[in-house]
C-alpha cells in the first residue's frame, strides 16, 4: 500500500487547466448523438445536491423506472438510500432494481447509462452495489460490462483525486482520506488512500491495483483525448477506471471520453461522487439557495434543520449554526431511560428533549447499553419482531432498517396496546406513545412537529424500503392514521424535484 502524507490544497495548481472554451466545444461535440438515459442510483439523500430541476423517485417499481426513461430530460435520479441497509438488504434492493430497470427499458426502448452514486469520502457498500447492477443486467440481457468509472470528485466538499491518492481539503490541507475520521466508520472503515489501493481493499484482492486503468491529472489537463480515449476503449472484463480530477473542467475532459467511448460499443458502470453526475447530466451550476428561496411565503411556524451526521465537520457546521444569532429550538432525540431535561451551552438556542426518543440509526440493545455507538447501520434491532412490519414479507427483526436513516427527528410508539402482534392497524386503532405490548416496543413511526409544538405529520417508519426517505424527500405523506398496506403507500405516489 503506498505512503501518502498531508499535502498543500494547491497541490493540483502546478498542473495549468485546459482552455475553458476548447474544452466546452469538446465536451459539446461528445454529447451529439449520445441517446441514452442517465439513470442515478443515489444511496443517501445528499447526492442531489449539485444538480437541480431533476426528477428524483423514491421508489424502483418498473412503471417508476418507465416514467423516468420516457420523460423529458437526460437525467434522473433513484433515491435507494441504500447506506443505512445490511448489506443483505442492499443486495436485494439493487438486484430489484436492475431487474425492473432493464424490464422498463426494454418496454420504452429507451436505453441507459447507470451511475451508482456513492459517497465522496469513500463509504457506503462497495463494491457489493455495482457488482449486483452488474451480476443481474448481464444475467438477464446480452450486455457484458467492459469496466466500471470509479470517480469520488466533489469539488463543493473539498473531495479531490490528484496523483490517484483521494484528499479530503480541510483549510489549506489536503488530508489523504485513509487519514481522515471517515476512514474509521464503524461499519465501512477502510485504510487505502489511493484509489487503486483502495478498490483492492475492498474487492478483497479480486481486482489488483496493477492491472486497473488510471486517468491521469496530467493528461486530463493537457486534453490528451486520444490517450484517454485509447485507455477506456481496451479496458475489459469489469475492469476499475480511476479517475483523478481537482476542478470539474478535469471531470468535463473525462466526460467527454466516456461519452465517445459508449458510443463506440463499450459498457461501464460508474462508481462516483455527486461531482461527475453534474457533468454527465449537462446540469448547470447554481449558487446556494438563498434565504427568499427557502422560505417563501412566511407562514410563521419556521423551519426544520436535521442534523443527522456523527462526524466532526458536522458538528462544525452546526456550532455555526448555533452561533448564528437565530431563534432557534433544538430538539434531542434522547434515548429511552434517559432523563429529560434541558441544556445550555452559551449560544442563545431553547433546548428541548423530546419523549421517549432513541436514534432510529443506532437503537439501544443488551451491547451497547449506556454507551451510544454512532455510524452503525446494520439491522441489530432486537426490540422488534412479528412476522411482517409492513414491507410485505416476513423478515422479522431485519424489516425494520428498511427505514432506519439518518434523517429522522422523533419516534414514537404506535399503535396502543391490545393488538396482537404484526397485525397492520387503520384509522381506527388506539395509539398512545411509548406503550409496549407482548414484552417489546410497538413499531415505530415518525412525527415531526413545528415549533409551536403541533404535531404535523407522520411517516410510518416500518413502510417498506423503497419509502425509506419519503420524509426527507416529502414524496410520500400519509397523515396519521393513514393507509398503512404497500398497496396504498405505493399509490400516494413517490417522486419530488430535486430544488
Amino acid at each position: 500500500m503506498e505512503s501518502v502524507s498531508i499535502m498543500p490544497a494547491s497541490l493540483a495548481d502546478r498542473i495549468p487547466l485546459p482552455d475553458e472554451a476548447l474544452t466546452a466545444r469538446m465536451l459539446a461535440k461528445a454529447r451529439e448523438g449520445f441517446d441514452r438515459k442517465i439513470v442515478v442510483l443515489d444511496d443517501d439523500p445528499t447526492g442531489v445536491q449539485t444538480v437541480h430541476d431533476l426528477p428524483v423517485y423514491t421508489d424502483w417499481r418498473r412503471e417508476t423506472l418507465e416514467s423516468g426513461l420516457t420523460e423529458e430530460g437526460t437525467m434522473f435520479f433513484v433515491l435507494t438510500n441504500s447506506r443505512g441497509f445490511s448489506q443483505q438488504e442492499t443486495e436485494h434492493a439493487h438486484r430489484e432494481i436492475a431487474e425492473n430497470l432493464l424490464a422498463a427499458s426494454e418496454k420504452t426502448g429507451v436505453p441507459f447509462l447507470l451511475v451508482s452514486r456513492g459517497d465522496s469520502t469513500l463509504r457506503g457498500h462497495y463494491p457489493l452495489e455495482t457488482e449486483t447492477l452488474r451480476q443481474t443486467l448481464e444475467e438477464h440481457s446480452s450486455v457484458r460490462y467492459d469496466g466500471e468509472i470509479v470517480m469520488p470528485y466533489f469539488k463543493e466538499g473539498g473531495r479531490l483525486t490528484i496523483g490517484n491518492v483521494h484528499y479530503v481539503q480541510t483549510g489549506d490541507c489536503l488530508t489523504p482520506a485513509g487519514l481522515t475520521e471517515f476512514a474509521r466508520d464503524t461499519t465501512f472503515a477502510y485504510n487505502a488512500s489511493n484509489l487503486l489501493d483502495w478498490c483492492e481493499e475492498r474487492t478483497g484482492g479480486h481486482y489488483t491495483a496493477r492491472d486497473m486503468t488510471a486517468i491521469s491529472l496530467e493528461e486530463l489537463r493537457a486534453l490528451d483525448y486520444d490517450t484517454i480515449l485509447q485507455k477506456l476503449m481496451a479496458v475489459k472484463d469489469f475492469g476499475k477506471v480511476i479517475v483523478n480530477a481537482a476542478e470539474d473542467r478535469d471531470v468535463e475532459v473525462f466526460t467527454a471520453a466516456l461519452l465517445e467511448a459508449v458510443k463506440q460499443g463499450k459498457e461501464f458502470l460508474i462508481r462516483s461522487a455527486a461531482g461527475l453526475v453534474r457533468v454527465l447530466g449537462n446540469v448547470d451550476h447554481r449558487p446556494l439557495l438563498k434565504r427568499e428561496e427557502l422560505r417563501g411565503t412566511d407562514t410563521g411556524v419556521g423551519g426544520l434543520v436535521v442534523v443527522g451526521s456523527h462526524v466532526k465537520k458536522t458538528t462544525e457546521q452546526l456550532e455555526c449554526l448555533l452561533n448564528a444569532g437565530l431563534e432557534l429550538e433544538r430538539l434531542y432525540i434522547r434515548r429511552s431511560g434517559e432523563r429529560a431535561g434541558s441544556r445550555t451551552d452559551g449560544s442563545g438556542a431553547r433546548d428541548t428533549e423530546r419523549e421517549n426518543g432513541g436514534s432510529l440509526h443506532q437503537p439501544p440493545g443488551p451491547a451497547d447499553a449506556g454507551e451510544r455507538r454512532t455510524g452503525q447501520s446494520e439491522s441489530q434491532r432486537t426490540d422488534i419482531g412479528g412476522p411482517d412490519l409492513g414491507g410485505g414479507r416476513a423478515d422479522g427483526p431485519s424489516r425494520f432498517s428498511d427505514c432506519q436513516g439518518r434523517h429522522y427527528v422523533q419516534r414514537r410508539g404506535h399503535p396502543g396496546a391490545g393488538r396482537p402482534s404484526g397485525v397492520g392497524h387503520g384509522t381506527g386503532s388506539p395509539r398512545r406513545a411509548g406503550v409496549a405490548h407482548g414484552g417489546r416496543e410497538q413499531v415505530p413511526r415518525i412525527v415531526l412537529r413545528d415549533l409551536s409544538g403541533k404535531r404535523r405529520r407522520c411517516y410510518h417508519a416500518a413502510g417498506h424500503r423503497r419509502h425509506a426517505a419519503d420524509a426527507v424527500g416529502g414524496a410520500y405523506a400519509q397523515q396519521c392514521g393513514g393507509p398503512s398496506g404497500r398497496k396504498e403507500r405505493e399509490a400516494a405516489g413517490a417522486v419530488y424535484r430535486a430544488p
